[in-house]
């Protein structure tokens, strides 16, 4: 099962979307409510393909994630593994002032045979 993690943000403003690329001071990180495990490509376990897919999307004021993009990539299909999981994850929407606000999120998953 691949191990998730996620990167911590450097607080700055929207963009002009306004989507936030990281929560301002004060407020509140999103935080996972419900992770779908990315599968591990039979291509790529028969190659012993392992190690880090880092993937970024906008969690939405929903809770929602979409966007997801792959920042650093594997072959046999890793990334676009790890892309779809995230692209199914729910969130408790991160907050700024009270309300929820959209904001830049990156995941690093982590495939490792065991």
């Amino acid at each position: 099962e691949p191990l998730v993690q996620t990167a911590p943000q450097v607080p700055v403003t929207a963009d002009n979307t306004g989507v936030y690329t990281a929560v301002p001071a004060g407020g509140t990180q999103p935080e996972e409510t419900d992770r779908t495990v990315p599968r591990y490509p039979m291509i790529a376990r028969r190659a012993g393909i392992q190690g880090p897919v880092v993937v970024r999307g906008i969690v939405r004021k929903d809770g929602t994630i979409d966007n997801v993009e792959v920042i650093k990539d594997l072959p046999y299909g890793l990334g676009e593994a790890a892309r779809e999981a995230v692209s199914q994850w729910h969130f408790r929407p991160a907050t700024y002032r009270g309300d929820p606000i959209d904001v830049y999120y990156t995941v690093t998953v982590n495939f490792r045979l065991q």
